[in-house]
């Protein structure tokens, strides 16, 4: 949808730009929502990253992190704490920095206790568990002193200015 909303600014030069009305509502949904960091985590583990020029994951590594029983366990804490409640909440920086060591604590237990059946080698433990961590530490951000639901606010108010009605909301389905 990104695309879409620079393809229709851009090719308005010298008119008043016009847009789409999913554009706005698409933007704040993918705001919303953690599942951008725990894909990238997911890759990372699988041994890829996203490349921006190809616009697809390649892999960086011959073999991956761990196998796919690993990397389902190490979903698990993201899933469980990155969601749209976190990311809406008005998180002190104390508060963000609890949850970041709370799921981090989760991934060390989950990687030393398993790091045999997930074909983990045992000296990348912390390695893998601080990348995580950065990740989860700076998507948690989002939601310090409420920031993100702020700005949610003021795009909702900046999109009922633009479209003049309430059909194209954020949580609508455009009906």
């Amino acid at each position: 949808m990104v695309d879409e909303f620079d393809k229709a600014v851009s090719s308005q030069s010298g008119q008043e730009p016009q847009i789409p009305a999913g554009a706005v509502a698409t933007g704040i949904q993918f705001q919303l929502t953690f599942s951008d960091i725990i894909d990238t985590i997911r890759m990372y583990l699988k041994g890829s990253y996203f490349d921006d020029i190809k616009k697809a994951y390649v892999p960086y590594t011959e073999k991956p992190i761990m196998n796919e029983y690993g990397i389902s366990l190490a979903m698990q804490p993201l899933v469980a704490y990155l969601h749209r409640g976190i990311v809406l909440s008005d998180l002190t920086n104390d508060e963000i920095i609890e949850i970041a060591k709370t799921i981090h604590g989760a991934e060390l237990d989950i990687f030393f206790l398993n790091y045999e059946k997930v074909d983990l080698n045992i000296e990348l433990i912390p390695s893998v568990a601080r990348d995580i961590g950065v990740n989860v530490f700076a998507s948690l951000r989002r939601a310090k002193n409420g920031q993100l639901a702020d700005n949610i606010m003021k795009q909702t108010i900046v999109r009922e200015q633009i479209f003049g009605d309430k059909k194209h909301g954020v949580f609508s389905r455009g009906d």
